[in-house]
């Protein structure tokens, strides 16, 4: 067919606000498919809900049903009459690891759960099931992410898996001691999620700056492929948890949140490009922010950009652009309200500060109209319900508050004893459902008959149609990163957009001229890997006139792998968080790679934030292999200094050494200088996962080889999961002795993990760690 003979096609793409995040048609009138509820408010349309119960039980308590197999941080989601949420699975156990569980909202009574181990990660087992699970009315099918960077896409009638994907091995994504991790949301036919990533790529020509930021992953729904992936600022202060609010703001859908690097960001959806951002604090911020209109409310209680004070509560014109500063609506400090997020109750905004002392303020002006304390620490965000209010303090104190012209008063409270509330209330028909530490709740009445209200919002505003702006401004090219074997091939798309993000129907695909910078081929929009390649990248570009767009593709080979650098000026390209991290530098004649102590950035010349870290090196599909290296840990003082130096000199750093790991199918092998232990574990916060550790004293300075294998077992039959395990062991000697016959120290994971990229391990805060001799080899 000609050109001549192809109709040109022009779609006229009418979205609703919120219909973004919900698709209105699919939806039943009584989900609450995300944590802040269908309108991103914590607002239910919900009626006869309870004024008091009693966690004692009994026929009068007004507990339907309660779960302590279901307690935890984690806030539920109800869609299609199911609950669903992220709970610990066989708690203080071997085994201990984290599922997605459904069950019936009415009863209680289970449906399916789906269980993952928890990998990679440093977070307490108390931290577990911080973030909640996303439900998606249109398909429905949920959404979640572990507090070890996996992400799933669950059926939510079976739990079968539709997808899943590894964010830690396969982007880079940060998880801390701290356990602070984001909520999926879903908008259109995507799914959106954030963390601090560092990813790969070291130069602007790869499109990606490989340094921590909190950046957002845009993924497809429907398969997990990768639209984009853009960030905030470089180098945040911090891990956060604020969940984007999606809103129409002007004239564009926006995507509003608190960043790790300290701001108030909103950016386009489908695309990832930035409106504006308003420098609101030198922390992360973790509420997340409440649009009204096209006033954008937020808060924090770390210190402000301005002054020594701590905390505030901003409103901000969401229709602006560009950098915000000075040009707040109106700002009170000295608020310190930084994880319960605001709500609007009746007109007036409601903010519980971190001491759990509530203030109502006027929208309008921010001034004070009433205070109650509550209690002295608060963390989950109020519900508003059927001419209520319901929130819980973090110490157990529940209330059901009532607002007044005055301010609040008091309908029902209680003190839950023993139960930390970390997760929110939500409700839905007719019931509120409240989880604490110990249990999660379903309260109500059982023979209240709830009248058909909807939690649906009103009709929403609408964008303009594209026809009023058919102008591209924005290539997209997806996948936007792609790691292949030798031989293998991908097809790319490319989407056009105009200034507001919509999507443009107006190019032709003849008009979109694809090319490839690096390694391998390009045929038409179809790319294939050189059959002899090694390690090795390639930059794909999409050409629409003047514009251009692209997407990056990383190629690993097969095992056998080996690193001696001394052929390359760095290290691989394809190391995810590798050249940020870890440079070549000539010791003594020899070129090693070394993990630096220091990590400057613009902000910070002295940055430790990236010193204590993990690099992976190729496929999560990885197993049944060894990785071996040689290495070295430095200490903070020089080893001839130490006979001259005593504590009382410097008590801090005399004899601080670095750590050092392997890291095989989700497993690590460490020496930690600081307990004199050569430790075995998958996840090491406490000592009942399944772990292994023999005494080992490192010398400051001397060169060691270390060995890590890990051999799977194939499953008994289809699904039969408790029939497998892993067999992990490593060896450590003197590099230059020979390798001993008798492994080091090993263990057998009845819990396994039995794939996974491998990768290395470090922690440089006090000193620098050098390697050498890197190996990956398929095991005999």
């Amino acid at each position: 067919m000609k050109r001549s003979d192809v109709p040109r096609v022009v779609v006229s793409l009418l979205v609703c606000t919120l219909g973004a995040l919900v698709s209105h048609e699919h939806a039943e009138a009584d989900d609450w498919p995300n944590w802040r509820g269908p309108q991103q408010n914590r607002v239910s349309s919900a009626t006869e809900l309870i004024d008091e119960w009693s966690p004692a039980g009994g026929p009068d308590s007004n507990v339907i049903w309660k779960s302590e197999e279901l307690g935890g941080r984690s806030t539920p989601v109800v869609m299609n009459g199911r609950l669903y949420t992220i709970a610990r699975d066989n708690p203080g156990t071997s085994i201990d690891g984290s599922k997605v569980v459904c069950v019936d909202a009415a009863t209680g009574e289970p449906i399916w759960e789906h269980r993952f181990n928890v990998y990679l990660t440093d977070v307490p087992d108390t931290r577990v099931g911080w973030s909640s699970v996303c439900g998606d009315p249109e398909t429905g099918r949920v959404y979640a992410l572990s507090v070890s960077g996996y992400f799933c896409c669950l059926d939510g009638e079976t739990g079968y898996i539709e997808w899943e994907r590894s964010l830690h091995e396969e982007f880079g994504l940060l998880s801390t001691y701290g356990g602070r991790t984001h909520s999926p949301i879903i908008f259109e036919d995507t799914v959106i999620i954030s963390a601090v990533i560092i990813g790969w790529g070291d130069a602007p020509q790869w499109g990606f700056l490989a340094k921590p930021a909190h950046r957002f992953l845009c993924l497809d729904k429907r398969n997990g492929k990768l639209r984009w992936l853009k960030g905030t600022g470089i180098s945040p202060y911090d891990t956060t948890y604020s969940t984007p609010t999606l809103a129409m703001l002007g004239d564009q859908m926006a995507m509003v949140f608190g960043s790790g690097d300290g701001e108030i960001w909103a950016l386009q959806p489908r695309t990832g490009e930035r409106i504006w951002h308003y420098p609101f604090s030198r922390r992360g911020v973790n509420a997340s922010p409440l649009v009204v209109g096209d006033t954008v409310y937020a808060s924090h209680s770390e210190e402000n950009i301005l002054g020594n004070t701590m905390g505030s509560v901003v409103a901000l014109d969401g229709t602006m652009k560009g950098d915000l500063t000075g040009k707040e609506k109106w700002q009170v400090f000295e608020l310190m309200v930084g994880k319960a997020s605001p709500v609007m109750v009746d007109d007036r905004l409601w903010v519980i500060d971190d001491r759990a002392k509530l203030n109502i303020l006027d929208p309008e002006t921010g001034k004070r109209i009433a205070k109650k304390a509550l209690g002295t620490v608060q963390r989950s965000t109020p519900l508003v319900a059927d001419g209520k209010v319901f929130t819980c303090t973090h110490n157990g104190r529940w209330y059901v508050l009532q607002p007044t012209e005055k301010g609040v008063k008091v309908l029902h409270k209680l003190r839950l004893r023993g139960e930390a509330s970390d997760g929110s209330p939500i409700a839905v028909d007719g019931r509120v459902y409240f989880p604490t530490s110990s249990a999660l709740y379903c309260l109500g009445t059982p023979s209240t008959e709830p009248e058909p209200e909807s939690n649906l919002p009103p009709r929403p505003s609408m964008e303009e149609p594209t026809f009023a702006d058919e102008k591209p401004v924005l290539v997209q090219v997806v996948p936007y990163d792609t790691l292949l074997a030798p031989g293998e091939s991908v097809s790319f798309s490319a989407r056009v957009y105009n200034s507001r993000g919509q999507l443009l129907n107006v190019v032709l695909p003849e008009d979109m001229k694809f090319s490839v910078t690096g390694s391998g081929g390009l045929s038409g929009n179809t790319y294939s890997a050189g059959y002899n390649s090694g390690h090795e990248c390639a930059l794909i570009t999409c050409s629409v006139g003047e514009l251009k767009g692209t997407a990056r593709v990383r190629v690993v080979p097969p095992l056998p792998w080996k690193f001696d650098f001394n052929t390359e000026p760095k290290v691989p390209l394809t190391w995810v968080g590798g050249r940020v991290r870890w440079v070549v530098r000539d010791v003594d004649g020899e070129k090693i790679a070394v993990k630096r102590d220091v990590l400057p950035t613009p902000r910070d010349p002295n940055n430790k934030l990236g010193t204590r870290s993990r690099m992976w090196m190729g496929s999560i599909e990885m197993a049944n292999y060894t990785i071996q290296s040689d290495f070295a840990l430095q200490s903070s003082i020089e080893p001839t200094d130490l006979t001259v130096l005593t504590t009382q000199d410097e008590p801090n750093k005399v004899g601080k050494m670095s750590d050092f790991g392997l890291i095989n199918s989700r497993y690590t092998m460490t020496v930690r200088s600081s307990n004199k232990e050569l430790r075995l574990y998958s996840w090491s916060p406490h000592d009942y996962r399944t772990y292994a550790s023999v005494p080992f004293d490192p010398e400051p300075g001397k060169w060691y080889t270390m060995k890590l294998e890990v051999t799977p077992t194939k499953f008994a039959a289809i699904g039969s999961e408790s029939t497998a395990s892993a067999k992990v062991r490593g060896k450590l000697w003197v590099r230059g002795e020979k390798e001993p016959d008798d492994w080091t120290v090993e263990m057998v994971d009845e819990s396994p993990n039995l794939a996974g990229s491998p990768g290395l391990y470090g922690n440089a805060q006090e000193a620098e760690i050098y390697i050498d001799n890197v190996s990956v080899v398929a095991n005999e």
